[in-house]
């Protein structure tokens, strides 16, 4: 009894009451006269799977992050969550609000046409996770990937100090939220030095809790712990499911610049156009960021080569990545290279990460799930970044503004990828992999390294 309570009834609970706890009695009694319940009941078990035991074991008082595709589609089965009332009750004040109610103002969830409440500004925005289920990796396809990632942590322990003295590499993640009971996050906890939620924002609920109930974000975190194993870690939810309108990005992004005052910022999500009316923000937002100096990291997209890059990774500001398979194949997802452009890409096939304990279907003891994605290539990419500019503060100390400057950045990442000189790209990409073998760079001896970051930092 005591599960049922926690995992069904609570949360019903919660929701129901944060939802309505603002309503007058008045207009609560007017939305129910118009209310069919004979033949609507609710999907309990649907309801209970977007709730988490973390959102009420932290004893936050936080209302539902508000995504607005949940609230937008139309109602396809005849068993509505009480989620759905809830929207249909918002579209009811809305209406009163405005002096337009009348007897239709409350209209059955099957009145409403697909094309009328499907707001195209979200539907147009996405994670790029290719959707492929951790079970259909292959174990080659897994080991391969903890063998490359092998070859960039002997890079990483030779090169930076355990006893580290030089400040920490500051990175903001944008995305679903974090686990933060996850226990690989749990030993890194130190290192997450803040946690915004901006679904929470203008709620009146509790912004430091960014609880993950997709998994993209925890997953994605614990890639740039992973990569840049000294950095201090910033969390800003932006979305649950789907990426939020750009103004609540642009946001994100403003904070982190002026308030956190982060080096890189990783967006492993994308708009497929910017033709929508707050997208100027999110362009002022980034360019604001690139003047501070603030390296930008956004993943390519997920469409292959039905489309091309999305935005913000199309933005003048924005290093765009793309992905790999262990050897730099393109993914099949990957968008097609650009002819007179750098175009940057690593490993994004069979990532294996962290993946939230409280989410269902998680059969795996350790608590981690293999996904592939340009989503997930982008903060390696970033972690590498990070790793870059740590070991430039270290060696080269007086470049390492320089290198805080995205065409600098862009070009390192460029010469990083090259094996020997006069090497063209790999299906048109710059594959980024670091080892300590000697046709990469890392592999050869330090003063070749320094003089090398040096040239290119000087150009």
């Amino acid at each position: 009894m005591s599960k049922i309570y926690q995992e069904i009834v609570k949360p019903l609970e919660t929701e129901l009451y944060q939802s309505f706890e603002k309503i007058s009695s008045d207009d609560l009694d007017d939305f129910a006269k118009g209310i069919d319940i004979v033949n609507w009941d609710q999907n309990i078990q649907q309801q209970a799977q977007t709730e988490t035991p973390e959102d009420y074991a932290q004893g936050d008082e936080q209302t539902h992050d508000l995504n607005p595709p949940r609230f937008m589609l139309p109602f396809d089965s005849p068993r509505s969550s009480a989620s759905d009332l809830l929207g249909q009750f918002g579209q009811f004040l809305e209406t009163r609000q405005h002096g337009r109610h009348s007897n239709s103002a409350t209209r059955s969830p099957y009145d409403s046409p697909r094309a009328t409440m499907i707001n195209d500004e979200y539907r147009a925005s996405q994670f790029f996770d290719d959707e492929t289920i951790s079970e259909a990796h292959t174990k080659d396809a897994c080991l391969k990937y903890d063998h490359w990632k092998t070859q960039y942590s002997e890079v990483y322990e030779k090169f930076i100090p355990e006893d580290l003295h030089h400040p920490s590499i500051k990175i903001a993640i944008l995305d679903t939220g974090i686990d933060m009971q996850h226990p690989d996050i749990d030993a890194q906890v130190e290192q997450i030095k803040d946690r915004y939620n901006w679904l929470n924002e203008n709620r009146g609920a509790n912004v430091r809790v960014v609880t993950d109930r997709s998994g993209h974000g925890t997953f994605t975190a614990r890639l740039i712990l992973d990569y840049a194993r000294d950095a201090q870690l910033y969390v800003a939810k932006i979305a649950d499911d789907t990426p939020s309108k750009p103004s609540v990005v642009a946001k994100a992004i403003n904070h982190a610049v002026s308030t956190w005052e982060v080096d890189i910022i990783s967006m492993s999500f994308g708009f497929t156009t910017c033709d929508m009316d707050d997208y100027h923000e999110l362009e002022d937002a980034l360019a604001n960021a690139h003047a501070k100096r603030v390296l930008l990291f956004a993943a390519a997209s997920n469409s292959g080569g039905k489309q091309g890059r999305a935005y913000p990774a199309r933005d003048q500001n924005v290093i765009a990545i793309h992905a790999t398979d262990t050897d730099g194949n393109r993914s099949r997802f990957s968008p097609t290279a650009l002819k007179h452009d750098i175009n940057l890409a690593t490993v994004g096939e069979a990532i294996e990460s962290a993946w939230p304990t409280y989410l269902p279907g998680n059969s795996d003891s350790k608590f981690l799930r293999c996904k592939s994605g340009t989503s997930y290539a982008t903060p390696i990419a970033a972690g590498i970044a990070g790793f870059l500019l740590l070991y430039t503060k270290i060696n080269l100390p007086d470049k390492a503004e320089a290198l805080k400057s995205r065409r600098r950045m862009q070009a390192l990442l460029q010469r990083v990828a090259e094996k020997e000189a006069g090497q063209t790209a790999r299906d048109g990409y710059h594959f980024i992999a670091l080892s300590l073998h000697r046709d990469s760079l890392f592999g050869k001896g330090k003063n070749y390294i320094d003089e090398t970051i040096r040239d290119v930092l000087n150009t």
